[in-house]
């Protein structure tokens, strides 16, 4: 009789230290399916925040794109420097102040209001608002002329003008090209 509580015994334990490994077993992979769920979470978050920027990214370097239509080589409704024929039938370069005004508010407006310049590169702005700054000097210089197209004594700021426009171009492109891959 005695063999026989030893056996039940020794079964008993049997399927204690049995019911114990499978518990630490379904403990084990739980952590390890949870910590792997953890480790999936934090990556769809960082490939998320990582989604926004680049759409950021890209809407800035949209919304500044915007403002090459007044530095454009063709003439627009909104180009700044314009060819015009004066009465003696001469062209000339002028500088619409409008165009000008226009352009330094849009540039503002895309910069700080519309908050794009968060994202915008270095490079960029320094172009957009060397440009500015430009701009500025040649409306105050005229600030007493009553005309809105004022005609320019040479070329040199129509040359600085398409360097802008030719670099701004090239490294927009750039940026819009490498924030789609």
């Amino acid at each position: 009789m005695e063999s026989a509580s030893v056996t039940d015994w020794i079964s008993a334990v049997g399927s204690l230290i049995s019911a114990v490994g499978i518990f630490i077993v379904a403990w084990l992979g739980y952590r390890w399916s949870f910590k792997s769920w953890q480790k999936q979470q934090e990556e769809n978050r960082r490939l998320q925040r990582e989604e926004m920027q680049s759409q950021s990214r890209t809407n800035a370097l949209l919304a500044t794109w915007s403002l090459m239509a007044y530095l454009t080589h063709e003439e627009n409704d909104r180009t700044i420097f314009v060819h015009r024929t004066d009465e003696a039938g001469n062209r000339k370069l002028c500088f619409r102040r409008q165009q000008a005004k226009e352009f330094c508010n849009q540039l503002c407006g895309i910069h700080y209001h519309q908050g794009h310049g968060v994202f915008m590169s270095n490079e960029v702005r320094d172009l957009l608002f060397g440009m500015k700054r430009n701009l500025h000097k040649l409306l105050d210089a005229e600030r007493n002329n009553p005309n809105d197209t004022i005609p320019l004594k040479n070329g040199r700021k129509l040359k600085e003008k398409n360097q802008v426009f030719d670099e701004l171009s090239r490294l927009l492109k750039a940026k819009v090209k490498a924030c789609a891959a």
